[in-house]
């Protein structure tokens, strides 16, 4: 009897390891100030909105929304039609992009070259 309480509570054991290793470590996604490799300064808001200014003024060139789930993020709006998705990842100060679908070309040229804190 001791044999079997023994067994299934090994048996339990190894199952809680692997629920505990197949969930999510995808990262809180980061708010605040990047700036792409253009000068532009974009901002990820934590309502889900996200602006652009550009070098030359301290104005807002465009606005948007922006949606996540787990590693992927969806652009819309702002200065281009359909959206973008991505994938997302941080890397010290260095926000990451890998283009899912975008047809905006301005908006993969500010993004895959990656942002800086």
């Amino acid at each position: 009897m001791r044999v079997n309480t023994l067994a299934k509570g090994f048996v339990l054991s190894v199952v809680l390891v692997i629920v505990a290793g197949c969930a999510s470590t995808t990262p809180e996604f980061p708010t605040g100030e990047f700036v792409d490799v253009h000068g532009n300064t974009i901002t990820f808001k934590a309502d889900g909105k996200t602006t652009l200014r550009e070098p030359a003024s301290a104005t807002e060139a465009a606005s948007g929304e922006y949606s996540l789930d787990g590693d992927t993020i969806t652009f819309s709006g702002g200065f281009c039609s359909g959206d973008g998705v991505y994938k997302w990842v941080l890397d010290g100060d260095e926000l990451q992009f890998d283009v899912v679908s975008d047809e905006c070309s301005e908006r993969r040229a500010s993004l895959e070259a990656g942002l800086t804190r």
